[in-house]
């Protein structure tokens, strides 16, 4: 996934870096390369992708939910439809 990757989905989307100061009550995150590798591997983050990931979390009053294309071998419980 990049970061066009939510283009896809017929939802209204921001930046992450937009999103940065506002609130939400929940929010879905289409993980991109990085963020996807460290969810699947535990691949630790570079302090950059670190940074927006921890931005994009902490938006959600609610919930959150993240996006992969595979679950791989996340420690992080998952849905699979």
């Amino acid at each position: 996934m990049n970061v066009r990757s939510g283009t896809r989905f017929d939802l209204d989307y921001i930046n992450f870096k937009v999103a940065k100061g506002a609130t939400y009550e929940r929010v879905l995150i289409i993980a991109t390369g990085p963020i996807a590798t460290f969810l699947q591997r535990g691949t630790p983050l570079a302090p950059g992708p670190a940074a927006t990931f921890y931005v994009a979390v902490t938006r959600a009053q609610q919930s959150v939910a993240i996006v992969v294309d595979r679950p791989g071998q996340s420690l992080i419980p998952y849905w699979e439809p």
